[in-house]
C-alpha cells in the first residue's frame, strides 16, 4: 500500500500481521522482501519506521547513516525486538555470512562448490537455497567463507573449469 501522508504508526498497525514471534507488513513489499511505504513523498522500508518509532531517541541519520538490521529470517518482519541498527558494512557482512536467511553451514558452501563444478549456474543454486545470488558468487569465489577452500578458478564469463568429466 503506498498512501502518501499516512500517520506512520497507523499505517504500520494497518498493514500487519502477526505471524509466529514475527510481525509481517502486509502492504507492498519490494522484490528484496522488505515492506515499503511512502511518508512525505518518499518511500521508506516499513522495518525502518517500525525500529524509529520504538526508538525514538536514536537518530537514525548522524552521526553516520546507520541502517537497520534483520535479526530474524524474515525481511518482511517489522517487530522492533527482531531488529537492530549497525553500519551497511555489518548488513552486508550479514548477508554474506546467510544471517536473514537462516545460517549457512560449511556443509552448504561444500554443496555449492559441488554443485558449481557439475555445471549449475549461481542463480539455480542461490534459487535452490533461496539466496541472493551475490552471497552465492561471493562464497564460491572467495570472498567470504574463504577459511574453507580456495574460491574456484574461472575462466571468461565467470564458469569453473571442470575438473573431471560429467557423470
Amino acid at each position: 500500500m503506498t498512501v502518501a501522508n499516512t500517520n506512520p504508526l497507523e499505517m504500520l498497525l494497518r498493514c500487519s500481521k502477526a505471524e509466529g514471534e514475527c510481525i509481517l507488513w502486509t502492504g507492498t513489499i519490494r522484490p528484496s522482501g522488505h515492506g515499503v511505504f511512502k511518508l512525505r513523498g518518499r518511500a521508506i522500508p516499513a522495518h525502518r519506521i517500525s525500529y524509529k518509532l520504538a526508538y525514538p531517541e536514536l537518530d537514525l541519520e548522524k552521526p553516520k547513516r546507520l541502517v537497520v538490521r534483520h535479526l530474524c529470517t524474515n525481511p518482511a518482519c517489522i517487530n522492533p525486538s527482531h531488529l537492530t541498527h549497525g553500519h551497511q558494512s555489518e548488513n552486508i557482512q550479514d548477508m554474506m555470512e546467510g544471517r536473514g536467511q537462516g545460517r549457512l553451514s560449511p556443509k552448504d558452501i561444500y554443496h555449492w562448490k559441488e554443485l558449481r563444478l557439475r555445471g549449475w549456474t549461481v542463480t539455480d543454486i542461490a534459487k535452490l537455497y533461496k539466496r541472493d545470488n551475490s552471497t552465492v558468487w561471493h562464497a564460491l569465489h572467495g570472498n567470504s567463507w574463504r577459511h574453507l577452500f580456495d574460491p574456484l578458478p574461472t575462466y571468461g564469463r565467470g564458469k569453473p573449469y571442470r575438473n573431471r568429466p560429467e557423470a
